[in-house]
Formats: C-alpha cells, sequence, structure tokens
C-alpha cells in the first residue's frame, strides 16, 4: 500500500473531525444522521475511488470542490 500524502492525512483528519466533533454539537445529536453522514461519506470515497482512481492515499482537497 502506499504512503498517504501529507494532504491525504490533512483530509482524512478533517473528515474525521467532522463526524466525530463538529457534527454531533452543531448539526445533530442524532445517531441515525450521524450514522447517515458517515455513510455518505464512504459512498463517496468508493465512487472516487472506483470512478477517478483515487485512493485513501491520494485523497486531496479538490476531491471535495465542486466540477463545472
Amino acid at each position: 500500500m502506499k504512503k498517504p500524502s501529507s494532504e491525504a492525512v490533512e483530509v482524512s483528519m478533517a473528515v474525521n473531525a467532522f463526524l466525530r466533533d463538529y457534527a454531533p454539537k452543531h448539526k445533530t445529536s442524532s445517531e441515525n444522521t450521524l450514522r447517515s453522514y458517515e455513510a455518505a461519506i464512504r459512498m463517496f470515497l468508493t465512487y472516487i475511488d472506483e470512478a477517478e482512481g483515487v485512493t485513501s492515499a491520494s485523497l486531496s482537497w479538490a476531491c471535495f470542490s465542486e466540477r463545472s
């Protein structure tokens, strides 16, 4: 397995912080909603891996930008 880039680590930490810290305190306290957020992010990561070849080691902020 390829070593993650520093940006991939940064993005992963930010996603984790959103799911574990920000969302439960500022978005919702519903466990079902929090699980849905996590499931949606997992589906997105699976999609960009399969469609774009972006692995967890090559994840970047650009993956979360709107494309025209």
